[in-house]
């Protein structure tokens, strides 16, 4: 510091301003660099993991839906309700397709896409089976459409449950995992703008001296 205490007073004062406000700045650059990061990564928590969580629980719950409705229709045999039966499962079928196509946009990674592959499959599979129901219920063929439901149907039907479960539960853990990541970035982020401020004070304090 030999070199600081022989400079004039006023060159003194301008290169500690100097010195502080390029503290300052680095300080204000690293802490906007953190809002980003923390910024993109609770974007990525939203799009990837809570979003995935709400199309797949939405397809998950449809499918309850569509089954328990064929089998009511099945068991009751109430001709007078087949337009609504009708009308319900291909809603139901078509909210399906859209939940399923709509998770696309929130795979994360490699796994993700095996497990939504696999459901995307299966779900092609049971979807064809259902369709072919909904024709026996709406022609008053319970008999055909019993058949169809408790043949290969209903074997496929055990594995698109257990997709959407799969894939439920993926998401759920993804987000604890990324929301834990996103808790320490926050906290590292606070740490390291404390000991920038800390030693901007003590180097303004040192200079001022």
């Amino acid at each position: 510091m030999r070199w600081f205490y022989n400079l004039k007073i006023s060159t003194k004062l301008i290169a500690g301003f100097l010195i502080v406000a390029v503290i300052a700045g680095v300080v204000g650059i690293v802490g906007l660099m953190n809002i980003t990061r923390i910024n993109e990564a609770d974007t990525l928590l939203y799009q990837n993991n809570t979003q995935g969580i709400n199309y797949s629980a939405n397809a998950a719950r449809f499918y309850q839906r569509l089954k328990y409705n064929i089998a009511e229709s099945i068991i009751l045999k109430d001709d007078s309700k087949i337009e609504s039966y009708v009308s319900n499962l291909n809603s139901y079928i078509t909210t399906i397709d859209e939940q399923i196509e709509k998770y696309k946009d929130c795979i994360s990674n490699e796994e993700d896409r095996r497990l939504f592959t696999e459901l995307e499959t299966l779900w092609e599979k049971y979807r064809v089976h259902m369709l072919n129901i909904v024709q026996f219920i709406q022609k008053g063929q319970y008999e055909n459409a019993q058949n169809e439901l408790l043949g290969e149907a209903d074997v496929i039907g055990d594995a698109v449950r257990d997709a959407l479960v799969e894939l439920v539960d993926f998401n759920q853990k993804n987000a604890e995992e990324r929301m834990e990541s996103n808790t320490q970035l926050a906290s590292t982020a606070v740490s390291l703008m404390i000991i920038l401020i800390l030693v901007g004070i003590i180097l303004a304090i040192c200079l001022g001296f």
